[in-house]
Order: C-alpha cells, then sequence, then structure tokens
C-alpha cells in the first residue's frame, strides 16, 4: 500500500476487500472441490501397478523359489556365494550377491502402492487441511510449503505467538492501577495483542497509549474477540480419524492390513509431527480479516491522518519481521498481510532472549520425536539399520538445518548484507521448497517401494558387500506386526499429544488471555505452578 494513501481511499478499499472476501466464499468452496478431486484422482491412479524393471526384487517369490528347489530332491543346490544359510529351508538367508542373482537386483515396487498410499496418506491430507489458514488464498500455498519446509520454525512461531499474548497481559497488568478488575487487564492486553500484530508496535509505544477510555477499550476487545474464530473441535475430530486409520493399519478386524510393513511405517512416522502443530494451530486460531482487524484498531486509536500513513506503511513494510526505520521506498504487496507477523506459524522477530530459548526447545520436540518413531520402526528387524534409516535421519537433519538458515536470514545483521524486506520472504519460500520437495517426494516413494532392493534389504548400508539376506523370517515378522510397530506407534503419537497438552499449559497464560479457555487447564493447574516454580529457579541459575 502506498505511505501516501489517504486513511478515507484505506478504509474504502478494506471495505471493498470485506466484501470481495464475502464473495469470494463459492469460489473458495470451488478450490476445496478441486482439491478433493485431485486427490480423489490420486487415489485412484495410484491402484494402478507401477512399471518396474523385469529383475526388480521380489522377497517373497524368491523366497518360494529357493524353499521349493531345496524341498525338490532333484532341485538346485547353489554353493556359499550364493546361499548363506539353509539351516530352515522355508527361511532360506541368501548372500547380498545370491540375492541379487536369484531375486534381482532393481527396485521391487510393492504392487499395493495404491492402497499404502490412501491408508496412510489420507489422512495426513485431513490433518494438513485442518491447518488454520489465512484467509488470503495465495498465502495457503505458502503457509504448507513453510510448514513442510519448516516444521521446527512454524511450531516456534505458533508458540511465540501465544508467547506474546501472556507478554501484552504482563504489560497490561502494569500499567492499570492495582484494583483493575482481571476482565479490563484482558481487554487491554488483547489490544495490545492487536496491535503487535497489524503494525509490529513496540512495547514502549504501547506504554504510551491512552487508556483512560476503559469503556472504549471494553467494546473495543470485545469486538476483536467476537472476529476470532478457532476449530479444535473439528480438528480434534480430523486427528481422531488419523489415529483410528494408524489403528486399522494393524488390527484387521478394524482396517485391514495383516501385515503392516515397516518401510510404510517408517517414513509415514517421520510426517506425525503435524498432530500437536495442527492442533496447536487451531488452539490459537484465526483473528479474523486482517482489513477488518486494522479497520477496528485504528478507529479504537482515533488516529491523525499522518499516524495513519505511518501505520499502514508499518504494516506493509514488515515483511518478515523487518524493523521500521521510516523506511519511504514503496515495497512490493505481495504478502504484506500475511508475512507481516499476521500469519502465525511465522513469527521472524522471535528469538532466545527472555524465555525464548524454552519455546525453541519444545519446539523442536515433536520432530525429534517424530524422527524417534520412524527410525524406531525401521531399526526392527530383518533388515534393521537401512537405506530407508538413512533416508529419516537425511530427513531430520533437513529439517534441523533448516531451522538454523531460517532463524540466521531473519537476524538483523543478516538482512542487512543478504536482502532487503522486499525479497528476503522469497529467499525462505525458495528455501523451504527445496527441503520440503525431496523429503515429501521420497516419503512417496519409498511408501510405494523405493529402496526395496537387494541392497537395502539385506542392510547393505552396514555390512556392505558381506552382507546376508534372509528372505522369509517369520517369527521377525510376526513380533513386529503384532507387537514392535504397534508399540512404538502408539507411545510416539501418544507423546505428540503429550506435547500439545504439555504446550497448552506451559502457554496457559497467554491462551487465557485471549479467551480461549481449556477444560485441561483447571484439573492441571497444580501441576503447572509446580512447573513455573522449576523454570524460575532454573533462568535465575542461567
Amino acid at each position: 500500500m502506498p505511505v501516501g494513501e489517504s486513511f478515507s481511499e484505506r478504509c474504502t478499499a478494506r471495505h471493498a476487500q470485506d466484501g470481495s472476501e464475502m464473495g469470494n466464499s463459492l469460489s473458495l468452496k470451488v478450490q476445496h472441490s478441486s482439491a478433493l478431486v485431485f486427490i480423489f484422482f490420486i487415489a485412484v491412479v495410484s491402484h494402478f501397478p507401477l512399471v518396474a524393471a523385469n529383475d526388480q526384487f521380489k522377497r517373497a517369490t524368491c523366497a518360494a523359489y529357493v524353499t521349493k528347489e531345496y524341498q525338490d530332491p532333484n532341485g538346485t543346490r547353489w554353493d556359499s556365494s550364493i546361499i548363506s544359510s539353509v539351516a530352515n529351508i522355508s527361511e532360506p538367508v541368501l548372500t547380498l550377491y545370491g540375492c541379487k542373482k536369484l531375486c534381482g537386483s532393481g527396485t521391487g515396487w510393492y504392487p499395493d502402492s495404491g492402497p499404502r498410499l490412501v491408508g496412510w496418506f489420507l489422512p495426513i491430507f485431513l490433518l494438513v487441511s485442518n491447518m488454520q489458514f489465512p484467509r488470503v488464498e495465495q498465502e495457503r500455498f505458502f503457509l504448507i510449503l513453510h510448514l513442510f519446509g519448516d516444521p521446527i520454525d512454524s511450531t516456534w512461531s505458533l508458540l511465540h505467538k501465544v508467547d506474546s499474548w501472556r507478554q501484552c497481559y504482563a504489560l497490561a497488568r502494569g500499567l492499570l492501577a492495582k484494583e483493575a478488575a482481571e476482565a479490563d487487564i484482558k481487554c487491554l492486553a488483547i489490544i495490545f495483542a492487536t496491535r503487535i500484530e497489524i503494525e509490529d508496535a513496540s512495547y514502549h509505544e504501547l506504554e504510551q497509549m491512552n487508556i483512560d477510555n476503559m469503556a472504549s477499550i471494553r467494546t473495543t476487545a470485545n469486538e476483536l474477540i467476537r472476529q476470532r474464530m478457532n476449530e479444535t473441535m473439528r480438528t480434534g475430530f480430523a486427528v481422531a480419524m488419523y489415529m483410528f486409520q494408524v489403528v486399522s493399519d494393524f488390527v484387521p478386524a478394524v482396517g485391514a492390513s495383516s501385515d503392516p510393513s515397516g518401510g510404510m511405517i517408517g517414513p509415514a512416522m517421520l510426517l506425525s509431527w503435524l498432530v500437536p502443530v495442527v492442533l496447536l494451530s487451531n488452539a490459537i486460531g484465526d483473528s479474523g480479516a486482517p482489513a477488518s482487524t486494522l479497520e477496528i484498531v485504528a478507529k479504537f486509536m482515533a488516529y491523525k491522518e499522518d499516524s495513519i500513513k505511518a501505520v499502514n506503511s508499518r504494516f506493509s513494510l514488515r515483511l518478515f519481521g523487518i524493523p521500521w526505520k521510516g523506511w519511504k521506498s514503496e515495497v512490493p504487496r505481495d504478502g504484506s498481510l500475511v508475512w507481516s507477523g499476521a500469519l502465525s506459524s511465522y513469527h521472524p522477530q522471535k528469538g532466545l532472549h527472555n524465555g525464548g530459548w524454552i519455546l525453541a526447545m519444545a519446539s523442536v520436540l515433536p520432530v525429534v520425536l517424530a524422527f524417534g518413531i520412524g527410525f524406531a520402526v525401521l531399526q526392527a528387524g530383518p533388515t534393521h539399520f537401512s537405506c530407508r534409516s538413512l533416508f529419516v535421519i537425511g530427513a531430520s537433519a533437513g529439517w534441523g538445518f533448516s531451522t538454523i538458515l531460517t532463524y540466521l536470514l531473519t537476524r538483523n545483521c543478516v538482512q542487512s548484507r543478504l536482502a532487503t524486506g522486499a525479497y528476503l520472504w522469497r529467499v525462505v519460500l525458495i528455501k523451504d521448497f527445496l527441503v520440503a520437495t525431496p523429503i515429501l517426494v521420497l516419503i512417496v516413494l519409498t511408501s510405494c517401494g523405493y529402496w526395496n532392493t537387494c541392497y537395502c534389504w539385506c542392510g547393505g548400508p552396514v555390512s556392505g558387500e558381506n552382507a546376508v539376506c534372509p528372505l522369509n523370517p517369520t517369527n521377525v515378522f510376526s513380533f513386529n506386526d503384532k507387537k514392535w510397530y504397534p508399540a512404538i506407534v502408539a507411545i510416539g503419537l501418544g507423546f505428540q499429544v503429550l506435547i500439545f497438552l504439555s504446550v497448552l499449559g506451559l502457554e496457559r497464560h497467554g491462551f487465557m488471555t485471549m479467551g480461549h479457555g481449556f477444560a485441561f487447564f483447571d484439573w492441571s493447574m497444580p501441576l503447572w505452578r509446580k512447573m513455573a516454580k522449576i523454570h524460575r529457579y532454573i533462568s535465575t541459575k542461567l
């Protein structure tokens, strides 16, 4: 928005935008319908068998062939360069060379790739669709891209937003008289939080705000709260459906799969961090249309024309957290609403000071836990450390590196040398694309059979050419399917939900400031008081 635009012109534009949002509801429905059709198309196409080379690795077929030959008195007998052990003829063990020679050296794509993708990734689509999206259509894609390209920073940004609510409450309580009602303190804190979001107001500026008219403060806060929405119940249903789908893959009576594959479960569990992130996003909620929010605050502040111009300039220039320095150059409007801080899952102005390191550590936990689940599933026999294990390590390391790079790019010292606010957000999104695309593509491919080769099945990454290939270890399969996989996945997903509940308790003051009441707060309050004492003790020692 041009810096010199008048307040009346701005309000006219905002009203037009609000009207267009109302009128675009049909187009949004069409977009959602198109997305559903696209997902359905992928599901149908994925049921067609994948084309593979003639020498593709077929473990079960090869095991049956070797067993049949040894059971036949006139069958083929191979030397030790091919057969490692036939102590149990129904469970032959080959050398890596023998596996490539008898079973095929190529990739053995799974014939049931379609059901695998539908069974595990449609629930993930359901989770992502319940993320709290911005109202500007283009930025929905940007949010998803940043979510998968940098899940740690997305989680950290969500926590930072709630923590800023807590700080606004503390500031409001310090400014009002000691006998002020709790409701009045929260009303003022709501206005403070909104001003920080839409105009990057500093705490010093908030302290200078005229707070004599409490009636106006209450009215404005009520208008802002009425705009807010959260879809916690709907998201809870989506998470429940995701959990049900996971259970159905382990219980044939419920869902279907009598022999779940670790190669499918491990990579799919790498995305289990979506559970706490999506729940947290919807617990925070949506502040409403940015245009309406800006208009409510502007009316409350009763700005003069010059002040309105300054606020407009801040709101437009605050791309990816660039501090207001009175710039006069015009910045492109692309992303100026959501990437200025209104997007809950991107808050570049966060740091490690004032307890920010605690939020950063909490943000790492979902991804670390997802890595632990996926790695533990893949560590099960008979393959143990395999090619997929390397992928899980690489993907998790990629997300960690992405977070570090995002943090460095958004520091003032780097911004002044690399890019201005007009281009920095594009740099970050390109980085997210380069991280997210290979990870997501490889997750899908590995669930369809990529890395289902002799080299990977035999544990080639560890033993090399000396690796051996158990073709049909039935006892190991039975233990994995009935005990190991269900236990690891259940414990992992349970801890993901526990992380979300812990975050609710950690930032309970921020949630309650904005009028979010959860029954969880009532019975867990004594526990969190003790945790707060421990936190204060650690902070003083550090």
